[in-house]
């Protein structure tokens, strides 16, 4: 009845065997990424799309940094808005999920994702 988690690190081990079921699957990935969509396209559409949030989240007031990785833009909230915290909450609670979204260090990490 009760499942015991292993500390620190270790809870992440799959454990066990590799599956072999999944192995072609991963080669499957690897040689899409790696062939036809290339880590420079991957970077120029997220940031397209970290841009758009970025822009966006300016104009509703927020603070954005001037640069930013291609996959994440940082934001800060502006006055008069709620907590990074309850911003966060409430973004997650949404169906479906436009980005995916997180509290670090008081500030809101906006992660669009790539199809």
């Amino acid at each position: 009845d009760c499942i015991l988690h292993s500390s620190g690190a270790r809870r992440l081990e799959g454990g066990g065997r590799p599956s072999y079921i999944v192995m072609p699957m991963l080669v499957a990935a690897l040689r899409l990424v790696a062939q036809q969509l290339t880590t420079r396209r991957i970077a120029a559409r997220l940031g397209e799309m970290t841009s758009l949030v970025a822009a966006q989240a300016a104009a509703l007031g927020f603070e954005v940094p001037p640069r930013h990785a291609p996959g994440i833009v940082g934001l800060r909230t502006g006055a008069g808005m709620p907590p990074a915290a309850e911003l966060v909450r409430r973004l997650a609670a949404l169906k479906p999920r436009p980005v995916l979204v997180s509290e670090r260090l008081g500030g809101i990490r906006v992660s669009p994702p790539l199809y």
